[in-house]
């Protein structure tokens, strides 16, 4: 294949991949809204605890679906995925595509239900999402010799710009309480990115590779991972550090509507940081996974750690200030989280895959740990907060459990692999 079209497919791909982290990742940043929503207007009767199933849900089958997937196919013959190759011109992506789409198009003119929004918001269209991000992060990879750790650095920045985005659009209906409208606005964004990368992705073929041990279309053929001592710790340590990340989109807009800080604007004001926050994230997403930051100075884990940090510190700020009397460190806060989660989200699969061996089935299990960590923070806060507990206790054990095992999991694994380097901490990792 000539050097000039493999280097146009590898575009299109690429392009592909961004405008579906646009949609699927701006639609777990913006859950928030629908949160606050729901628990205000729609379904005031609704205790918090089960609305907050509906978030919880939509971010553990986006994050967990593509390793039932792969179970699912380790189940059938493998001829039976020549119909899901690029042959069949990716109308499964399509399929998954427009169901996703179709979602919170359908929801409003479905009864106004805690059912309903759960089937549709939280299963339907996090599995939808899920499936999509797979499958298009597995074709970018093929571009990639297959290195799927090394494909989910790209385009990375573009999930923080969907979560402004779709924030900013829905919120400007929801405000009016016209929820046709923010479902129409939503869905469309949704349907125009999707249906662009579909096709992309079919204008797109794949590249030879026949050094490789597996075809794109083979998914039982993948070679085991290998879930060395540093890859546990890491697995963990990751699934401890997504509750910094999801909660805090999920529970911001409600919990500065609870307080008085807002004054006349809210629930205008938290929705406005949020989305501020999101755009600060796309500097370091866009920064981080470069190749001067993984190989000069600051290596992947080492960056980890610091956004690690830097996310712990930002949530312990939101929840130990006195909201009522510090509204400017609160803003000063969330931006900071922005700032430091753009860095985590954009190599936080990427790191724990490398000692993983960079497969597929190495981003699976990671990627489904980020969504059971997320699932489990999101519940928790919401058990905490229906029993009276305060946000100083809430997002402080959030943000306790991100400093302490996260910091502290990165630097045992740092001092396990620069043990043997005799050069101590200077390597970069």
């Amino acid at each position: 294949m000539p050097s000039a079209i493999l280097f146009t497919s590898r575009q299109r791909t690429y392009t592909a991949n961004a405008l579906v982290l646009f949609a699927a990742h701006g639609t777990l940043l913006s859950t928030g809204i629908h949160l606050l929503y729901a628990y205000t207007t729609q379904l005031p009767t609704t205790s918090l605890n089960l609305l907050s199933l509906v978030p919880a849900l939509e971010i553990i089958t986006f994050y967990c679906f593509p390793l039932f997937t792969s179970f699912l196919c380790s189940l059938l013959p493998t001829a039976f995925f020549n119909i899901l190759s690029a042959r069949s011109k990716h109308f499964h992506i399509l399929a998954a595509s427009a169901t996703a789409a179709a979602c919170p198009l359908i929801l409003p003119h479905l009864p106004a239900t805690f059912l309903a929004t759960l089937l549709v918001r939280g299963v339907l269209m996090g599995s939808s999402l899920g499936y999509v991000r797979g499958t298009t992060l597995r074709l970018l990879a093929a571009h990639y010799k297959h290195d799927i750790a090394l494909a989910s650095l790209q385009a990375a920045f573009w999930g923080c710009c969907g979560g402004a985005v779709l924030n900013l659009g829905i919120w400007a209906y929801l405000s009016t309480e016209n929820i046709i409208a923010a479902s129409v606005v939503e869905g469309v964004v949704i349907a125009i990115s999707l249906f662009s990368a579909w096709a992309l992705l079919v204008s797109s073929p794949l590249p030879p590779s026949p050094s490789s041990p597996y075809t794109i279309s083979s998914p039982n053929n993948y070679p085991r991972i290998r879930m060395s001592a540093n890859a546990w710790i890491l697995v963990v340590s990751i699934i401890a550090l997504s509750p910094s990340i999801h909660t805090l989109p999920v529970y911001l807009p409600l919990v500065l509507t609870s307080t008085p800080l807002t004054y006349q604007t809210y629930p205008t004001t938290p929705i406005l940081i949020l989305s501020v926050a999101l755009v600060a994230a796309v500097i370091p997403a866009a920064y981080f996974p470069s190749e001067n930051t993984r190989t000069f100075r600051l290596g992947p884990l080492d960056t980890l750690l610091l956004s690690t940090l830097l996310t712990s510190l930002s949530i312990l700020c939101v929840a130990f200030s006195p909201l009522s009397r510090s509204f400017p460190l609160v803003v000063v806060s969330v931006l900071l989280w922005g700032l430091s989660v753009g860095g985590v989200m954009a190599i936080w699969g990427y790191v724990p895959c490398v000692f993983l061996g960079g497969g597929r089935r190495g981003w699976e299990v990671v990627s489904a740990g980020i969504g059971i960590g997320g699932a489990v923070g999101v519940l928790g806060v919401a058990a905490a907060l229906e029993k009276g507990g305060g946000i100083e206790k809430v997002f402080g054990c959030v943000g306790g459990i991100g400093l302490v095992v996260v910091g502290g999991a990165v630097t045992v694994v740092r001092w396990r692999v620069c043990r043997g380097s005799g050069r101590g901490w200077l390597v970069v990792i």
